[in-house]
């Protein structure tokens, strides 16, 4: 530890005071002091006032460290609480959010692999979104019957698997096509008019195809809460095609 006398360490410091402590007693010896005597007298008091300053900053020193330390150890507490927080937060995600990322690292993956030229320019293709907690209370009782929220978005991840597939398709260059690729192809453009122009869409067909999905009354009732929460829409016909439309 340095001080503003010189002194390094606090063993040092010791080393002098009990040095001067050693000559004031060798002095006090001989009651009758000459002028010099009296003169080292006067300059080891001055020494040994310096010194007790000396272990007064120390003093004060130590004490600001121990007040430091209680600090640290209090926002340590803290730091131990929140991470806790943390980690419970991240191990009750519910499971859309989860499938989503997950989907979005393995389109992320393909994309980069993914050298030759594209029929389409390179870009995020859009996502039905999630739902709120406020949203599906929005939603009428017989309209829910007995699916649950996190059903809901269950379902809107496995929606986005669907467009995922469907637009894959869609993207692959036409050289690299098989015929049963160029065949669906050429399905998947058919759906496409007028009103589709500019917008992200899948069909019943294309549900079950790109994300496996099972379309029965819970999946029918589930695309009418995502219609009645204005996350998608239906654009119908011609013939009894109806497209699935994201809403932005």
């Amino acid at each position: 530890m340095s001080s503003e006398g010189g002194f390094n360490s606090v063993d040092e410091i010791g080393t002098v005071f009990d040095k001067k402590i050693s000559q004031i007693r060798t002095n006090m010896e001989y009651r009758q002091m000459n002028d010099e005597s009296a003169r080292e007298l006067r300059s080891i008091e001055g020494d040994v006032s310096e010194l007790k300053g000396v272990f007064k900053e120390i003093r004060d020193e130590i004490k600001s460290g121990e007040e430091q330390l209680v600090e640290l150890q209090s926002l340590l507490k803290k730091l131990e609480v929140l991470n806790q927080k943390l980690d419970h937060m991240q191990q009750n995600l519910p499971p859309a959010i989860l499938q989503e990322k997950e989907t979005e690292s393995k389109s992320a993956n393909n994309d980069k692999k993914q050298a030759a030229p594209q029929t389409k320019p390179s870009k995020e293709h859009a996502r039905l979104q999630c739902i709120t907690v406020d949203e599906f209370k929005t939603v009428p009782d017989y309209m829910k019957g007995r699916i649950k929220y996190d059903q809901v978005n269950k379902f809107v991840a496995d929606f986005n698997v669907s467009v995922e597939g469907k637009y894959k398709a869609l993207c692959m260059p036409r050289k690299e096509m098989k015929p049963a690729d160029l065949k669906a192809y050429q399905k998947l453009k058919s759906q496409e008019n007028a009103d589709t122009k500019g917008l992200y869409f899948v069909t019943a067909d294309d549900l079950k195809e790109y994300g496996k999905l099972k379309l029965d009354k819970t999946t029918n009732n589930l695309l009418t809460i995502l219609r009645h929460c204005k996350k998608m829409k239906e654009i119908r016909g011609p013939s009894t095609i109806v497209r699935y439309t994201i809403l932005s």
